[in-house]
């Protein structure tokens, strides 16, 4: 016994090798009638009580067929995939399906060429996109369908909509907010070097130490090493790579010996590589200073050596990889409503289930620097 899905998406039930479609219902009782009984003129009937399958009346006027069994089989497998894994290739699902249901070799004559079944995913991909959320132009009108509007679990998942004309659309669950919720009183926080975004944290958060992340400071350098020390990297000069490291690398040694340490290592880099002047200049403006000019950011704003000592987080990379995670399992750059709302219901499972891990006691994975 198995099931399959017909062209216009009704239930296809298979039970010793005919094929029912369902005829009417009464309480747990379901009716279903042979689904030749329009073409052939077949009188075959089926009684499921809960779960307990039985032929009422027997068939007539058309044969059984395992091979056809099985490729409708395949069929329903396949267009099911490939709109729940809008991003596999078609050769990936036509591997994946046969795989799944252990296709029979002896049947793969009645399936259509390969050619044509690759052509498949793409157009029901795209119908499903169209009957379930449409391409509207305008926010205001979006269609969001009833089972995207909860989680996988059922809960209420669309928590906010403003429906107006610059319509805002909330994706969460009330627990979420719940566990995001209580009063914060925190002690530091680890941010990206942006003023605009350190001000309004301040504003809130008074009493917060707030701090730089290393990964973004050494992106900060990297993106301001001059064109001809790039060249110079790039034709194998292992050295001159090293040394540009010693910029963030005074992020981890004591906060007073940092202005000392960035004078002599300017001393020594320059006089063995003048083309690093740029790159030093731009590393003293920003985040060493002078006697005449401060730093934009102050050396124990990025400075990490506490941090260390303390076995406090040095970057905030943790948060940046849930960004990068979505990118992934979005994998597309033109994504559509239907596919990103897929993802993110997906990622709340996920979620779910790690915070029920989580709440049993289970320890996480140590991080390795």
């Amino acid at each position: 016994m198995s099931y399959t899905d017909s062209q216009k998406g009704a239930r296809v039930l298979w039970f010793k090798g005919f094929q029912y479609i369902k005829n009417s219902s009464s309480g747990s009782t379901i009716y279903w009638k042979c689904r030749s009984w329009s073409a052939a003129g077949c009188p075959g009937r089926l009684i499921d009580r809960e779960g307990v399958k039985s032929e009422s009346i027997p068939h007539c006027n058309h044969e059984i067929s395992a091979i056809q069994q099985q490729v409708e089989v395949f069929k329903s497998k396949f267009k099911r995939r490939a709109i729940t894994h809008p991003n596999e290739k078609p050769a990936v699902l036509i591997n994946e399906v046969k795989t799944g249901i252990q296709f029979n070799k002896e049947c793969a004559p009645a399936l259509p060429s390969t050619s044509i079944i690759a052509k498949y995913p793409h157009k029901w991909r795209k119908n499903e996109a169209v009957q379930g959320f449409g391409n509207p132009s305008r926010r205001q009108d979006i269609f969001i369908p009833d089972n995207y509007q909860v989680t996988e679990k059922g809960d209420r998942f669309l928590l906010y909509d403003s429906r107006d004309k610059d319509r805002i659309l909330i994706f969460t669950t009330q627990q979420n907010i719940e566990m995001s919720s209580p009063p914060l009183t925190p002690v530091l926080a680890v941010m990206d070097f942006e003023q605009a975004a350190v001000q309004a944290f301040t504003e809130v958060f008074e009493s917060v130490e707030v701090q730089g992340c290393l990964f973004h400071l050494s992106q900060s350098v990297y993106r301001n090493v001059p064109k001809e020390v790039k060249a110079k990297i790039a034709h194998g000069d292992t050295e001159l790579e090293l040394a540009i490291k010693y910029l963030p690398a005074l992020a981890t040694i004591p906060i007073s010996r940092v202005g000392q340490t960035y004078e002599e290592i300017r001393g020594e880099l320059l006089d063995k590589y003048p083309d690093m002047k740029p790159l030093l200049d731009y590393f003293r403006r920003t985040y060493i200073g002078s006697a005449t000019c401060g730093a934009r950011f102050s050396i124990p704003m990025w400075n990490v050596h506490r941090r260390i000592i303390q076995n406090f987080p040095r970057t905030n990379n943790s948060v940046e990889g849930w960004n990068n995670r979505l990118n992934l399992l979005v994998a597309a750059t033109k994504p559509s409503l239907a596919h990103i709302l897929r993802v993110l219901r997906m990622e709340q499972s996920r979620v779910e289930e790690a915070l029920l891990v989580f709440l049993a006691g289970s320890s996480p994975p140590i991080a390795r620097y």
